[in-house]
């Protein structure tokens, strides 16, 4: 399993442990699609770089 894999996997429960509800999931999915446009501009930059 890749570094960026093992990230994402406990990116997800540390979101999703303490969601109960609803809107919680809610903003949950949204922090984590929020990080993950993060490190994919992140990835972009790197590789410009490089």
């Amino acid at each position: 399993m890749s570094i960026e894999s093992r990230l994402r996997e406990k990116l997800w429960k540390a979101l999703f442990a303490g969601a109960g509800m609803a809107g919680e999931r809610l903003a949950a999915e949204a922090a984590q699609e929020r990080v993950r446009e993060h490190l994919t501009e992140l990835g972009r930059q790197i590789r410009l770089i490089y």
